[in-house]
């Protein structure tokens, strides 16, 4: 009885066999129609990501886009014979999309791909980039995301005024329940009248 375990395994490689495969046939076709700046870009890590494979190409002019296209087309079915699941672009031939569901070819006319900048949208993926001139392959480095270090700041706790000796007194007699005393006024006549000598009676 073969293990289970072991028949997911050859899935599994026959699945990212396949996809390379593809990934080879969209790449040719590219060359073929003289395409520059062919990226791969390796999703399969990438939780968030539609397909295992983008792979993209930019041209200078509209007819450049459209023949680059076709050629995909060609290479992709003569070889393996898999016709392309959806297409997208094919009117306006600024960006095309070929979607083999695991693998997606994206064919930009030059000033648009920069527009949309799907390298920098996937910049945590693997991403692999084919020299126009010698084909060969090198790996574009990830960006380095800079965390912030958490600033801590700490409240200043306004001190209290300090409380008169008055405002204790109501505060306490409040407390008690009773009424503050009333502090005596003495008024200035009355201290003239208490420092003043008695009036002598005068004598006849």
């Amino acid at each position: 009885m073969v293990n289970k375990k072991e028949n997911l395994k050859s899935t599994a490689t026959k699945k990212k066999s396949k996809d390379i495969n593809l990934v080879d046939l969209i790449v040719k076709g590219m060359q073929e129609k003289k395409a520059h700046g062919i990226t791969i870009i390796d999703l399969k890590n990438v939780k968030s990501a539609v397909a295992d494979y983008f792979v993209l190409c930019s041209a200078n002019t509209d007819t450049q886009v459209d023949a680059i296209r076709t050629s995909i087309e060609e290479e992709v079915w003569k070889a393996s014979g898999e016709d392309v699941w959806r297409k997208e672009g094919m009117q306006n031939r600024e960006w095309i999309l070929l979607d083999y569901a695991d693998v997606v070819a994206h064919i930009f006319r030059t000033d648009r791909r920069e527009f949309y900048g799907l390298e920098d949208l996937w910049g945590d993926a693997d991403i692999t980039i084919i020299d126009d001139e010698t084909s060969e392959f090198r790996k574009k480095p990830k960006k380095e995301i800079k965390i912030k270090p958490e600033v801590k700041t700490t409240k200043k706790v306004k001190a209290k005024p300090n409380v008169t000796v008055a405002a204790k007194s109501k505060s306490a007699a409040k407390s008690k329940g009773k009424k503050p005393a009333a502090k005596r006024v003495v008024s200035k006549k009355a201290v003239s009248k208490k420092g003043a000598s008695p009036k002598k009676k005068s004598s006849k």
